[in-house]
């Protein structure tokens, strides 16, 4: 017997895209939403979905199935034993293939209103499933969807959950619209896009909790253990399982957990749940009365307009001029006047019935604009002759009119029929939008209404009590608050606000008052509850004011909740109704956002610079990093002191890993761990060419801005935004062009095209439609050999992927990324591309050791490395070494310095770690370190090295980046800088990090 808040859920699922899955087959996902305590886990029921999917409209006619289709195997479905919902069986065939799904699923749950309701953390579960395709006609049924059908019906129990999801969702309940992207990875790597948008959107209070069980019938004893499910309130219930010991026997486990003599008094109606203290003894006074009416209206406004700000922001989006200038019609004032007038519910009912052919709804009146939305308001009732029907939340429509019921939610709802036969009032809140009765218990249902919402407030009463009401006050026949009431019972009843003094603005009373009012209060109650002690029944209220009457008071109040739950619930239905008319602008928008807050995320990880300089050769400063490694670790420092001090604010989604561990013991535990991927450091440092400064000057970007640029040598103000906007990646606008966009990745010393899979994967979420060519041709050992001879492998294969996938001006960028000798393998290779020069537009290498090992490079690793030359006679090594000659001058990669190539990219960003011993850190940035400075020996060529590859570059930009990692175990690899090394290539946050900087570089 508690009072319960009623969430409901709107899933959006858009698409899946197959990115780089390794088996070809059949594919459905499951998804479900559910919350849990100590003991138990609740499931929402997924009761309601529709589908915009064009597969699925494609029909032969009433009844017939949806026209055969590869994307479209078995109809998506809502799974009741389970409370998820399964979309529809798409078979995936190609590369790149990407599978509309387009399914809205509306989930609804139940909750406990306790302390800290409102925070509860709900949890959104996608499990991808994949069956091999059938092998029985296989031959034929790949080349025909009516028969692929047919035999994926035969083998629909081979489905196999391959991977999980698990994504918590913070702040649901108070109105939450958020793209949730979903990504599977390894031999499954795929994505798929969704959305989720919900809210509380009413209370209700359970007199018991209706508990089905599988066993109940047969009259046996019933002992729940741990993982098993039942039903409680309609509500798919699991056991958690919790730490058993081997000796305890189920009926010891049952009595552990209800304890005889420990259950307290527990309220039988919505009065004792508000005014009853916990001995079942009556408690109420002014102050508890206001208390409890602000604590449910203040959320409910508080969730309101959450989602009024929800619904202007996508409205906006979904509903443009465009939509009016169709084809056919003339852009007319008129048009827009009569949108204006009606509102954007009725574009978009009768887009629906020009494109769709539904039914018209009928709707009598739509008062709201194009985008706005009234504030919630208590609704005024009145006592009326009219009948009506009642809607999910408590809204009464007219019950002849079952369209208008399930239809457009209008802002005033208005009477249509006569009285009917029925004589009970029954006002129950948690209904369903199209059929109250799968969610309600049976002796629940609504029956026919007498009263009918009169919502006459103007502008100025908005969010105002009402000043008189009237409401039938039912005394004794009140049970899960409904209101159940005959005629002869129905007369007025004071308003909410009778019930308060006028005491808003005063003053709040003083300690000693409030002492003294609690002693009256208490010896008042002391005075009624004395003849009796243990009463179980509410006492009798000496003759006085109505404020002693909890009935009436809780009337009162859970009507005015019910009025503003049929305004929340009128809401949540129009942007239900906006999410499904134009899903794909939703989606981008929503993408977006998530996309800038991911930004924002990132931003704080990185530590940026500007050197302004008229020569790229030089580095900012000596030990830059010494320097960069000791301010990181200072930084994660004050990082967590911030945390602790000041909290950390959750993010509106984040991915989380629930492990049920079997102990040795025989006990079981079940624990949820947030899988936050710590992002790494970086420090960026932007050298800006300016030709006409004669020295070098190091600068934080952030000055630049305070100081108009005065600092940085500038002019004028226009000429230090100028600089801004060119050393400000993020805000890069990109630029438009013709064409494919190709990546073409080198992997490093004795790798494969796999070690470069990741970065591919994530740059393609965010460009979908580029070209990404992993180079095979230097794999099985080929990196053991020359330089130049791998250069030309991979060149070779640039060209034979050209003529094959793009030709002539299909192509339109060219982007290489390089990974170690990768990004030396790339620079061999540009001259046989000589002819695609002009279309080079970007060049990443990622700790790739430009200048040889000549300086910087610990002892343990030249010793490593001249052990490796020796043993395995790699040439590529001795070339790195740059020992292949005696003259330094005649070594590979002074001669490779010299060849032109690194001045043909628009583009260039160079990747370092000072943690990473395998590619010394100047070597990896080309620039001049001071060993080089002070080394008469062979410090001039390392020098020249440095001058011929940057001297030539035209670009005004370039940027070296520091990354720093938390590495925390101390081993071998990491001793020797391997780690480091590694993690450039297998740190998907470093790699997310970097494509969501450099917008023009990846675009």
């Amino acid at each position: 017997m508690s009072f319960r808040g009623i969430a409901e859920f709107v899933l959006h699922i858009e698409h899946f895209r197959n990115i780089d899955l390794l088996q070809q087959g059949l594919y459905f996902l499951r998804f479900q939403i559910f919350n849990e305590d100590i003991e138990k886990i609740y499931y929402a029921n997924p009761y309601d979905y529709h589908t915009k999917d064009h597969d699925a409209k494609t029909r032969g006619g009433q009844g017939a199935q949806p026209k055969a289709s590869f994307h479209r195997l078995q109809e998506s479905q809502q799974c009741d034993d389970t409370a998820s919902f399964n979309t529809k069986v798409f078979f995936v065939r190609y590369a790149e293939e990407q599978i509309a799904i387009r399914d809205f699923v509306k989930f609804r749950t139940e909750l406990d209103v306790q302390r800290g309701y409102l925070g509860t953390e709900y949890f959104l579960k996608c499990e991808l499933y994949y069956s091999p395709p059938p092998q029985s006609n296989f031959q034929l049924a790949v080349g025909s969807p009516e028969l692929m059908r047919e035999e994926v019906s035969k083998i629909s129990g081979t489905f196999k959950c391959v991977q999980t999801r698990v994504f918590q969702l913070n702040n649901l309940l108070l109105g939450l619209t958020t793209l949730v992207p979903i990504s599977f990875d390894r031999e499954f790597t795929s994505i798929c896009m969704t959305t989720i948008h919900g809210s509380l959107i009413d209370y209700k209070f359970r007199v018991k909790n209706y508990r089905v069980d599988s066993a109940q019938s047969s009259g046996s004893a019933i002992i729940h253990r741990d993982g098993d499910t039942f039903l409680e309130n309609g509500i798919l219930v699991e056991l958690k399982y919790v730490e058993i010991s081997p000796e305890d026997s189920p009926d010891s486990v049952k009595r552990r957990r209800t304890k005889p003599g420990s259950q307290k008094w527990v309220p039988n109606n919505i009065a004792e749940y508000f005014f009853f203290d916990e001995y079942g003894f009556l408690s109420i006074n002014e102050k508890k009365i206001r208390d409890c009416y602000t604590e449910f209206t203040q959320a409910m406004n508080m969730v309101y307009g959450n989602m009024r700000k929800i619904y202007n922001e996508l409205a906006g989006i979904a509903l443009t001029a465009d939509d009016i200038r169709k084809p056919g019609n003339d852009f007319k004032k008129e048009i827009l006047a009569e949108i204006e007038s009606k509102g954007l519910e009725y574009f978009i009912t009768k887009e629906k019935q020009e494109t769709q052919q539904s039914q018209p709804i009928k709707s009598k009146q739509l008062q709201s604009d194009m985008t706005a939305i009234k504030k919630a308001h208590p609704i005024q009732f009145k006592d009326d002759e009219d009948g009506g029907q009642e809607s999910a939340s408590g809204v009464f429509w007219p019950h002849n009119d079952e369209e208008q019921a399930t239809g457009a939610i209008e802002s005033t709802a208005q009477s249509t029929t006569q009285q009917s036969e029925a004589e009970t009032l029954s006002y129950h809140p948690l209904m369903k939008l199209h059929s109250a009765s799968e969610m309600i218990p049976p002796h629940a249902q609504p029956k026919e209404s007498i009263l009918v919402p009169d919502v006459n407030l103007s502008d100025d009463e908005e969010c105002k009590l009402p000043p008189q009401a009237s409401i039938p006050i039912p005394k004794t026949n009140m049970k899960e608050g409904r209101v159940q009431l005959h005629k002869a019972q129905t007369r007025p009843m004071t308003p909410i606000s009778a019930f308060l003094s006028d005491t808003v603005n005063k003053p709040q009373p003083s300690d000693e008052t409030k002492s003294l009012d609690k002693y009256r209060e208490n010896q008042a109650f002391v005075e009624i509850a004395a003849p009796t002690r243990k009463m179980k029944l509410f006492p009798q209220f000496p003759q006085g004011g109505i404020k002693n009457d909890p009935y009436k008071v809780s009337n009162a109040i859970i009507m005015e909740i019910n009025s503003m739950a049929g305004q929340l619930f009128e809401l949540t239905n129009l942007l239900n109704k906006l999410m499904m008319y134009k899903p794909k602008r939703i989606m981008k928008h929503l993408t977006d956002k998530y996309q800038r807050r991911l930004e924002e995320k990132y931003g704080e990880n990185i530590l940026r610079h500007v050197i302004q300089t008229s020569d790229f050769s030089f580095p900012s400063e000596d030990y830059t990093g010494q320097i960069n490694d000791i301010v990181a670790k200072k930084t994660r420092e004050m990082l967590v002191l911030h945390a602790e001090m000041v909290g950390r604010e959750p993010p509106d989604v984040e991915e989380v890993k629930i492990d049920v561990d079997q102990l040795q013991n025989g006990k079981k535990k079940r624990k949820k761990r947030n899988l936050e991927k710590y992002a790494p450091l970086i420090f960026e440092e932007c050298y800006v060419r300016q030709r006409s400064v004669g020295h070098t000057k190091v600068q934080n970007s952030f000055e630049l801005v305070q100081k108009g640029g005065a600092g940085a040598g500038a002019s004028s103000a226009a000429q230090a935004q100028s600089l801004q906007d060119l050393v400000n990646p993020s805000k890069a606008t990109t630029v438009p062009y013709k064409g494919a966009h190709l990546f073409v990745l080198a992997h490093g010393f004795q790798g494969s095209s796999f070690d470069m899979r990741t970065f591919k994967n994530i740059i393609s979420v965010g460009l979908p439609e580029a070209l990404f060519l992993c180079s095979t041709s230097n794999e099985d050992g080929n990196t053991e050999g020359n330089i130049y001879d791998m250069g030309y492998r991979l060149a070779e294969e640039v060209n034979q992927y050209i003529r094959e996938s793009c030709p002539g001006s299909n192509l339109a960028r060219i982007t290489f990324i390089g990974h170690s000798l990768g990004g030396l393998i790339v620079r061999a290779a540009l001259p046989y591309l000589e002819k695609h020069r002009e279309k080079m537009h970007g060049y990443l290498s990622l700790c790739s050791p430009h200048l040889g090992y000549m300086y910087k490079s610990s002892k343990l690793f030249n010793a490593g490395l001249w052990f490796m030359r020796k043993w395995k006679k790699s040439t590529a090594l001795s070339q790195l070494g740059m020992t292949d000659s005696k003259d330094l001058e005649k070594t590979t990669l002074f001669d490779l310095s010299k060849q032109e190539g690194l001045n043909w990219f628009k583009h260039i960003i160079l990747v370092s770690s000072f943690q990473d011993q395998y590619a010394p850190f100047d070597s990896a940035r080309i620039q001049i370190c001071s060993d080089a400075a002070k080394d008469p020996v062979k410090g001039n060529t390392y020098i020249q090295m440095v001058n011929n590859l940057l001297s030539r570059v035209p670009i005004d930009v370039l940027y070296r980046l520091d990354v720093n990692f938390q590495i925390q175990e101390t081993n071998i690899d990491s001793i020797i800088g391997r780690t480091a090394h590694i993690l450039v290539l297998e740190s998907e946050e470093l790699m997310r990090m970097i494509v969501s900087r450099y917008k023009e570089f990846f675009s």
